[in-house]
């Protein structure tokens, strides 16, 4: 059951993955805006403690910079350039041509 592959990985660690992650993500948001608003407040939409964007979110960064786990300096550019809104890119980028 647990041999399918997701991009040469197997389904069991992307699922663990999911919701090691939608949990972290819930621990992380439901503390800092309980904080924020003096009382106890749940930011998850989904019974039980998880909030499933940042399972996805995590999963899919994962799977798509996976090709380019070889090369570090293009890895670092796309991290780079994903987590920076100020940064435009060109419309045909060279490498890619």
């Amino acid at each position: 059951m647990w041999n399918i592959q997701i991009a040469g990985v197997d389904i069991y660690h992307i699922v663990n993955w999911f919701y090691i992650y939608s949990f972290l993500g819930w621990l992380w948001e439901s503390s800092y805006v309980s904080v924020k608003e003096k009382k106890l407040v749940n930011r998850g939409f989904v019974a039980g403690p998880v909030c499933t964007i940042y399972g996805f979110g995590a999963v899919i960064v994962y799977l798509i910079l996976k090709p380019i786990s070889g090369n570090i300096l293009l890895l670092y550019l796309s991290l780079f350039t994903s987590s920076n809104p100020r940064i435009r890119l060109p419309n045909r980028l060279p490498f890619f041509s």
